[in-house]
């Protein structure tokens, strides 16, 4: 017992000749401190480090005397005991010491340093709602300094980039990035989803290539346009603005709140505290805390359920991402406008039109309330350029009016705005003109079909809605889809069969169309026999371009390979132009315009047409060719083609509208 006694007195007297012998401890003052921004114990830990390797923190440290100047832990680390140490100091070199975070962070002790309260956190699995463990916390703070400064390259994990090298964080989204990636994810936290579109391993190409809440700088000049002080539209918004790691009670761990993020907004506005609820994926709750809409459209002024108003839709089955991916605005990609593109043929927008269908963006008058024009018709490099330089007006012109030509009328309409919107009016020359598409169709000469036969003027959009109402402009001409469907002469709306029967169905003496009446306070010389209103009797009974068989055994007899048979019914438009001619009477002034059984390569070489003085030789010797060579037959008419008796004179003395009437005459 003696000798235990004084084996007791000689370990204390040991003890106290140590610590004497380093003045740092003898004079309580520690190598480590807040007020150094250095909490990690390091090799000098005992003033020459005596005391680095420790295992024991009570050899030294009375747990009763320390943080007497950190009051707001010094109660915890009391209760807490020694344990708590190696959490905020580091392992002080022991390697079988495990730094313990959640025994402090947790709902009871520091449930704001950080807010850990709700279920879903960055627990690394996706499936499972579990708190966090020390496990995860050091997986992303592992060098952290517990100095109360969030810095990114000191307290968050250096993880290497795609190069290999763990170069710094210039801001919290580095960090994220070096994790959610596609190709160069870190070995110890693999994403375990093979759809490389996962918004969990997309985030890398979203972020620096798409997203305008990443290095895309937005205009803000839209519709949409506006946003509460301290962001920008050239703003690069971090992960962390919108995704809490540690608790948050929502889905894909968006902030539960205000004070959880939007870290450029103002304190007084963070502070306040707005909930965010994802309820039904309506992300409304969200966006609402940055964006406010300068020009109100749909749902605007309605409070989104945490006292704050400014976003379009709002509510349950108002799914954002729907139009919105991840921040961007892509209706163009989005799954519900997969119903309108060329590829199946369909361009009109119908009363489907949003909301993968459900309608909900039918009626709305500004495009830009959910289309990026800079982004849309990356499919389509013939007129994206163009639909950029002029913007939305150009929109109705293929997509048709949304539901708003009717404006205060369209009462079938839930969303029409209620009042009359001449900009819905579909626009056709905006792009189909001289400049943008001068070949789709020509509209580059004087003459065409502008219903005014004595006025030389160029097309306008009513004239082309006039024929084209229901064209759904997907590039591939169809009878019954891009003409107007106007009634025959019993009055119903039958299918044409040819493009003929469309031109007849107002070219005609007895059931013209009440929009283009044909009448003879318009046409000089009017009667009965004038081309314009006898077509129909022409081309049905009389006009061997139409119904009636030629026998093609005459003198005239002979026409172009085998395409055109005598037996062929030709159309209006083999040789009449709507769109834009130099020729009266819209006659082609080349193959390239009519001649359709003609090849291609026959078509459009070209062969130009002129028809001076009722001359019609260059029109008709593009496809007959006299098989016995009369008159002038071998004479060139002018543009490097022969085989018709006459050249130089007026056709029609012998010849009207196409029937060879030669002899009767």
């Amino acid at each position: 017992m003696f000798l235990s006694f004084r084996h007791s007195l000689f370990t204390i007297f040991t003890l106290l000749l140590l610590c004497l012998s380093h003045p740092a401890w003898a004079a309580n003052t520690i190598d480590v401190s807040l007020a150094k921004n250095n909490l990690i114990l390091t090799p000098i830990h005992g003033g020459n480090g005596a005391a680095w390797g420790r295992d024991r923190c009570n050899s030294c440290h009375i747990i009763n005397s320390i943080h007497k100047d950190a009051p707001q832990i010094r109660d915890i680390v009391k209760s807490k005991g020694y344990p708590s140490c190696a959490g905020c100091h580091g392992t002080n070199g022991v390697d079988s010491t495990v730094r313990a975070c959640v025994l402090c962070h947790n709902a009871q002790d520091l449930p704001q340093s950080p807010l850990m309260n709700e279920s879903k956190n960055h627990n690394f699995d996706t499936n499972t709602d579990a708190s966090l463990s020390d496990k995860d916390c050091l997986s992303c703070h592992l060098a952290s300094d517990m100095d109360g400064d969030f810095e990114n390259n000191v307290d968050l994990t250096k993880l290497p980039d795609q190069a290999g090298v763990a170069t710094p964080y210039a801001k919290q989204t580095d960090f994220c990035l070096r994790c959610h990636n596609q190709n160069h994810q870190q070995p110890e936290f693999r994403i375990k989803n093979t759809d490389p579109n996962n918004a969990l391993s997309a985030s890398e190409v979203d972020f620096l290539s798409i997203d305008v809440h990443g290095e895309r700088n937005g205009s803000g000049t839209t519709v949409y346009n506006g946003l509460r002080n301290g962001y920008t539209y050239q703003s690069s918004v971090d992960c962390t603005d919108c995704h809490a790691m540690h608790s948050t009670h929502n889905d894909k761990l968006i902030i539960g709140d205000s004070s959880a993020g939007v870290f450029r907004l103002d304190q007084a506005f963070r502070n306040a505290k707005h909930r965010v609820n994802v309820r039904q994926d309506d992300d409304s709750q969200l966006c609402v805390l940055c964006h406010v809409m300068k020009t109100p459209i749909g749902q605007a002024d309605k409070d989104t359920g945490n006292g704050l108003a400014g976003v379009h839709l709002t509510g349950a089955g108002s799914n954002c991402r729907e139009c919105h991916a991840h921040g961007k605005n892509e209706q163009d990609l989005a799954v519900n406008n997969t119903t309108n593109n060329r590829m199946n043929g369909n361009l009109i927008l119908t009363p489907t039109h949003g909301k993968n269908g459900n309608g909900t963006a039918w009626g709305i008058t500004q495009c830009d309330a959910c289309h990026s024009i800079s982004l849309i018709h990356k499919d389509a490099p013939n007129i994206k350029d163009i639909v950029l330089k002029k913007g939305y007006a150009t929109c109705m012109g293929c997509h048709g009016s949304n539901g708003t030509v009717a404006g205060a009328n369209n009462t079938s309409n839930p969303n029409a705005t209620g009042q009359v919107n001449p900009d819905a009016i579909p626009k056709c020359t905006i792009c189909h003109n001289v400049v943008d598409l001068p070949v789709k169709p020509d509209l580059n000469t004087a003459k065409n079909h502008s219903f005014v036969a004595r006025k030389e003027q160029p097309l306008n959009d009513a004239m082309c809605i006039g024929c084209h109402d229901a064209s759904d402009m997907n590039g591939l001409f169809e009878l019954n889809k891009d003409l107007t469907h106007f009634p025959n002469k019993a009055g119903r709306i039958v299918e044409y069969n040819n493009s003929s029967e469309f031109c007849i169905s107002c070219h005609n003496l007895d059931h013209q169309q009440p929009i283009a009446p044909i009448t003879g306070a318009l046409i000089e010389n009017f009667s009965a026999r004038h081309p314009l209103v006898a077509m129909e009797i022409n081309w049905s009974f009389l006009d061997v371009h139409g119904k009636r068989k030629g026998s093609g055994e005459r003198t005239y007899a002979g026409l172009r390979a085998d395409i055109y048979k005598y037996s062929s019914l030709v159309e209006c438009v083999d040789c009449h132009v709507m769109h834009g001619t130099h020729n009266d009477k819209l006659i082609i002034d080349s193959t390239a315009k009519g001649v359709f059984k003609f090849p291609d390569f026959a078509r459009k070489t070209p062969y130009l047409i002129d028809t001076p003085n009722g001359d019609y030789s260059q029109l008709c010797v593009t496809c007959h060719s006299m098989k016995d060579l009369v008159e002038q037959g071998a004479q060139n008419t002018g543009n490097g083609i022969s085989g018709v008796h006459q050249v130089g004179t007026d056709c029609r003395e012998c010849h009207t509208h196409g029937m060879a009437a030669q002899t009767g005459l």
